[in-house]
């Protein structure tokens, strides 16, 4: 039986979730604790957690839809085919609420081969550029936590054709999972250029990335250099490694997301397509 999750259920889904991603319990209860137990579908059987997946609203050409995550199967159940029953049944939903579709990013190489056999196109790609600061002129940044600032400069810069777009408790979550990571959200305001950047650095290399960065200007290729100059010395780093929508990138691209479309709408090439602001950034 498919059926949506109840609250006295969080510590069986904790439990699935460890299993299936081994993140800390600690990430996991956070993010139980910003979505709904009417977002999470489970299936049942013996009266027991099989499955389950969560399904995050979302848009895409002004349409709605889901973000599909945490698709995982208690050990004992897999290859019993109840996830794929799990997926079926939220493209019936989706079909019958007259959304776009359901996008998903699946969490190896392998699964896209999977995922394409149950009828899924590859939708975005992104790219990696590492950028070598040579502290020159720099634009100034400031720690921000206006998540309806973010969210207005976000659906500005990113196209709402071809991109998926999240509400504003969406970008207060990612805001906050940054910031619980010893990441940072940085905004830049001069005069009519605004933008911004989530930053995380790798506990391990100490590596500085940038998860996602907008920046909206008259002239973006003049100006994403002193950007970029300004996030370096905001952390006192010489590179940065920038990861983004892939036709804004020359370096590496790699497929990203997938997605089922309940409408026949034609999408462009994976490359100019744009989805980003996953629960893993």
């Amino acid at each position: 039986m498919i059926r949506q999750a109840f609250d006295y259920e969080y510590d069986k889904i904790i439990q699935i979730w460890e299993d299936a991603f081994h993140d800390e319990k600690e990430y996991i209860s956070f993010f139980l604790s910003q979505h709904p137990c009417y977002t999470c579908l489970v299936y049942e059987t013996k009266q027991r957690i099989a499955a389950m997946l969560f399904l995050i609203p979302c848009s895409l050409a002004r349409q709605s839809g889901y973000y599909v995550y945490a698709c995982a199967t208690s050990p004992e159940y897999q290859r019993k085919g109840y996830m794929r029953q799990l997926l079926e049944f939220s493209f019936r939903k989706a079909q019958q609420e007259k959304a776009f579709g359901l996008i998903l990013v699946p969490g190896s190489n392998s699964l896209f081969k999977y995922y394409e056999k149950i009828g899924y196109q590859k939708f975005s790609g992104l790219g990696r550029t590492i950028f070598y600061s040579r502290r020159t002129e720099r634009f100034l940044f400031q720690s921000y936590h206006d998540s309806q600032l973010i969210l207005q400069i976000r659906n500005k810069f990113f196209d709402v054709k071809t991109s998926v777009h999240f509400g504003e408790s969406h970008i207060q979550y990612i805001m906050k999972q940054v910031e619980k990571s010893s990441g940072a959200v940085l905004l830049f305001s001069q005069n009519e250029k605004t933008g911004y950047a989530l930053c995380l650095e790798d506990a391990l290399s100490k590596e500085l990335h940038v998860m996602e960065w907008a920046l909206l200007s008259d002239n973006l290729e003049k100006d994403a250099y002193p950007f970029f100059e300004g996030i370096c010395h905001y952390f006192d780093k010489m590179q940065l490694f920038i990861r983004s929508q892939a036709k804004l990138n020359m370096g590496m691209t790699w497929p990203f997301s997938m997605i089922r479309r309940c409408k026949d709408v034609v999408f462009p090439d994976y490359r100019l397509s744009y989805f980003n602001l996953g629960m893993d950034t």
